[in-house]
């Protein structure tokens, strides 16, 4: 890994870590340009840049969390959360051959730019990536009521060869389905997928519980956030 980072910033406590570089992570997540992590590092034995067990978090929760196991593993040793960011181009996002929890964290990024490059994509650019992509625009809209939530979902349809169904998580946007379905592409391509559409009523939804994991209650409130766009559309 040839380069070097862009910031990097050291606090025992997590959360105060976030708090203080908020406006920089919101930053590197909203560019393509750069690939910010967080590592746990040992007081007087740093090790720059993933820290003392060579692993890199996406996420600062994940951090947290792992931080906070380890402190009540090894209480007599000062753990501390680092973070900072290196230029995309300075990995290759190809490479298998990568320790496992680098491939994760890779993975995550890798996931996070495609999403932002569909995001810029013209409608005559996203016609191309999903052919039918005008008549599912004009669906959504019609059904784009407080009655009923449109979902949408990437899925593998090449099962019958033996190979394990996969799909990503239900999501209300139709952007979030098609990057999943890019990603899954450029990361198994040997496969197929395509974009599923479909309808639930919102009693259905709400009746959902959310506490069985984080991506079906994600779901959940992206429809009570659209809910509450259409009654502030509604109210104008």
């Amino acid at each position: 890994m040839n380069a070097i980072a862009k910031f990097t910033s050291t606090n025992p406590n997590g959360l105060a870590l976030l708090k203080q570089n908020q406006a920089w992570l919101e930053a590197c997540l909203e560019n393509e340009n750069v690939c910010h992590y967080f590592a746990i590092q040992i007081k007087g034995k740093e090790s720059y840049p993933f820290g003392a067990e060579d692993r890199p978090f996406f996420d600062l929760e994940k951090a947290q969390i792992y931080l906070e196991h380890l402190q009540a593993t090894n209480p007599n040793i000062n753990y501390f959360i680092s973070s900072g960011a290196f230029d995309t181009d300075a990995f290759d996002f190809d490479d298998e051959n990568l320790p496992m929890w680098h491939r994760v964290w890779l993975n995550k990024h890798q996931y996070r730019i495609i999403k932002l490059q569909i995001l810029k994509m013209t409608d005559s650019e996203l016609s191309q990536l999903i052919s039918n992509y005008n008549e599912i625009k004009i669906w959504q809209e019609e059904h784009n009521t407080k009655e009923i939530c449109h979902c949408y979902t990437a899925q593998s349809f090449d099962d019958s060869n033996g190979d394990i169904s996969i799909s990503s998580q239900f999501t209300t946007n139709l952007m979030t389905a098609l990057s999943a379905k890019i990603y899954f592409e450029k990361t198994m391509s040997n496969r197929n997928f395509r974009v599923i559409c479909g309808l639930m009523t919102t009693e259905q939804v709400m009746g959902m519980d959310g506490k069985v994991n984080e991506e079906l209650q994600d779901f959940i409130d992206q429809h009570k956030a659209r809910l509450q766009s259409l009654s502030k559309e509604s109210a104008a």
